[in-house]
């Protein structure tokens, strides 16, 4: 998303591996271990096979130039594509990056769907990720009036009514201006 194209482009399966590799590095044995104990035998014994490379990962500010001075930006892919499983940031937490935090105050128009979460992706976050999620939708909401943030409350499991009356979140009932203020 970040070059406007899939950065790991290949002819097939292989010619992606390969380019998973060429980008990453080539896995460790620990890794391709984690990979099998993941349930993924197949894909990490493709990967074994790559590993004969001895390929060193590329440098993030060469495989997206355009970041090269946004650190923040470097660090979302860096922390999402690991070999290993176990070590990926979950997508709700990348979410509430600080290299986020910029969204309600940007002047360009924002996507319509932007932060419209399905119920499953919903379900895979803990309670104060859903809240935070949601937190940022409302944020994200000031800047466009086109996004419908009840509805991922509700997919959350977040009734602002409920919520409100129970005194559990001020959210409501002031504005968010940064979602570190969330309780």
């Amino acid at each position: 998303m970040m070059l406007g194209r899939p950065l790991f482009t290949g002819e097939s399966s292989w010619g992606q591996m390969y380019e998973i590799v060429r980008a990453l590095g080539t896995p460790t044995l620990e890794e391709v271990e984690a990979m099998q104990a993941g349930g993924d035998c197949r894909l990490a014994g493709h990967f074994a096979k790559l590993a004969e490379l001895e390929r060193p990962a590329s440098a993030w500010e060469e495989l997206l130039p355009a970041f090269a001075e946004e650190r923040q930006a470097l660090e979302l892919p860096e922390s999402l594509l690991s070999f290993d499983p176990a070590k990926r940031l979950h997508p709700a937490v990348a979410m509430r990056s600080s290299f986020f935090q910029h969204l309600p105050d940007d002047p360009n128009p924002l996507p319509l769907n932007l932060v419209d979460f399905s119920e499953e992706e919903l379900s895979t976050c803990d309670t104060m990720a859903k809240k935070k999620l949601w937190a940022l939708r409302h944020m994200v909401q000031a800047r466009s009036p086109f996004i419908d943030t009840e509805s991922v409350g509700k997919r959350a499991g977040y009734d602002e009514e409920e919520s409100r009356d129970a005194k559990r979140r001020r959210v409501g009932e002031r504005p968010v201006d940064d979602l570190n203020d969330i309780p």
